[in-house]
């Protein structure tokens, strides 16, 4: 068996961060991979749909969305056992999501038209339907490891494990195919633990190579809201750009330390006649940057919060997957990756009156400039994401 180095980042939002690792072996870090040597890899999408429920159980959407060549693979540490959902989610249904929430900006000093500037990832979601429980087995007869079935979801594979060690779980990812680099191995420790369980997910068989895009859906028991941050920050690139929806009874906020921010808090500058279209869109994006680096990574920009029936009105599964009244919340963070040692929660009320829109720009008036939507997920692709295509070197295993 051949060893595979992975380098590349992803940090994709969820109520677990998501870490990648190659489906053959290669060191587990925060990245998109591959198992063909000098081939191309590159992550593009960082977004999660959270949605508690009245029954006590919480609702996880994340996109995988992976642009590379042959085999990846993506490990994600839960607090508790999930059921996955055997239908894939369809990317496009996050995309009218981010598309219903975008902030809008005025500046007075505009004269080019408007452009709406969400992303579109789309991607084909399988329509078979079914969830699996992931009751965890030992049917790998790895010591210290109990291991589901892989089942297949759309163009992805996932099984459900449970760990007694950090040990263990290494060496069963090292015995099918994945390694774990030395450098990280303390911060995975830290997500295993009794009831902790982790989904791997890998590229199907007979899946097509190249883009993959789908938004995994799983349950876990209790209230889930949270990201952590800590293992975001494996082989994670420099800077991580996260978008979150969550939905519940509620608006959400994050839960000290780290500080909630609204479009009124941010310093953003103004375009005038001759600049690029994007150029407000970097703006945003460079006063989101600075804010949260001000506050040493460990805030978050409340986009709006929203009726979730509205919000999700294009989005019919994940509208299926809230409780009625529900408010959804959209908030996003771009931020340096070596601040990522503080995990988050989204528990804390949001503040009041959250506004969604506001006019940039020196001494601008009454809104009555070019009104333009951004979407940060979409602003920041590809080249403000920091998730830039990496190179994968093969190596020999010892």
């Amino acid at each position: 068996m051949r060893a595979w180095r992975l380098l590349g980042s992803i940090a994709v939002v969820t109520s677990a961060a998501f870490f990648a690792v190659p489906a053959a072996p290669a060191q587990a870090c925060g990245g998109g991979m591959v198992t063909e040597a000098d081939a191309n890899v590159a992550v593009t999408a960082q977004r999660v749909f959270v949605s508690t429920r009245a029954a006590g159980t919480t609702d996880i959407v994340a996109q995988l969305d992976v642009t590379g060549s042959k085999s990846y693979g993506v490990l994600i540490p839960l607090p508790s056992q999930p059921t996955l959902d055997t239908t894939p989610i369809d990317s496009k249904e996050l995309d009218a999501l981010d598309r219903a929430t975008q902030v809008h900006l005025y500046s007075s000093e505009e004269s080019y038209e408007p452009e709406d500037t969400g992303c579109s990832c789309g991607g084909d979601a399988a329509k078979d339907g079914g969830s699996f429980g992931g009751g965890v087995q030992n049917g790998l007869g790895d010591r210290g490891v109990s291991a589901s079935e892989f089942v297949d979801i759309g163009p992805v594979s996932a099984s459900v494990l449970q760990a007694d060690t950090g040990a263990s779980l290494a060496s069963w990812l090292t015995d099918n195919g994945f390694s774990v680099a030395a450098d990280d191995q303390s911060v995975i420790d830290s997500y295993v633990g009794t009831g902790k369980h982790f989904i791997v997910v890998k590229r199907a068989d007979g899946a097509p190579a190249g883009r993959s895009s789908i938004g995994l859906h799983f349950t876990l028991q209790g209230d889930q809201r949270g990201y952590p941050l800590r293992m975001a920050q494996v082989g994670a690139a420099r800077e991580l750009s996260l978008s979150v929806y969550v939905s519940s009874e509620f608006g959400s906020a994050p839960t000290a330390p780290f500080q909630t921010l609204t479009l009124n808090n941010l310093a953003i500058d103004g375009v005038t006649d001759g600049e690029p279209e994007d150029q407000l869109a970097k703006n945003y994006a460079r006063a989101i940057r600075a804010a949260v680096t001000e506050r040493q990574g460990k805030a978050f920009v409340i986009e709006g919060v929203y009726a979730a029936s509205d919000a999700l009105a294009s989005s019919p599964a994940l509208f299926a997957l809230t409780d009625a009244g529900h408010r959804l919340s959209r908030l996003t963070t771009i931020v340096d990756s070596t601040t990522l040692d503080t995990d988050v929660a989204f528990t804390a009320p949001a503040p009041e009156n959250v506004p969604t829109d506001r006019e940039v720009g020196a001494n601008a008036p009454a809104p009555q400039g070019v009104k333009q939507a951004f979407s940060i997920f979409g602003l920041l692709l590809p080249a403000l994401l920091g998730l830039t295509a990496r190179r994968i070197r093969r190596e020999p295993r010892a």
